[in-house]
């Protein structure tokens, strides 16, 4: 976690979550478009863990995924995504509502 956080950090942006008509948009850093990106989303509730979800992150172009709202319980989560793209490890995480 430690080393996939620097990882993260060096990169020019941040990991966006965005809530969107149709769900949840996460849009990692530039450096990540047009690579080949495999991970995992987990997101956390730390009121209900019945309402934590993990999700596999799964990106071949432009640098983003949709998730779908209705997988989700509205709540207060904390969003971790952790991935891969050429060998080298990222871990990221930020608090998300979903409503």
């Amino acid at each position: 976690v430690i080393d996939g956080t620097r990882q993260a950090n060096a990169l020019s942006g941040k990991v966006a979550l965005v809530l969107t008509a149709q769900g949840i948009r996460i849009q990692l850093p530039p450096e990540m478009y047009h690579r080949q990106v495999r991970g995992n989303i987990e997101f956390y509730c730390p009121s209900d863990a019945a309402r934590d979800r993990n999700l596999p992150l799964s990106i071949e172009h432009g640098g983003c995924e949709d998730i779908a709202v209705a997988d989700l319980l509205p709540g207060h989560y904390t969003v971790k995504i952790a991935w891969t793209a050429a060998g080298i490890g990222y871990f990221s995480q930020q608090p998300f509502i979903v409503p």
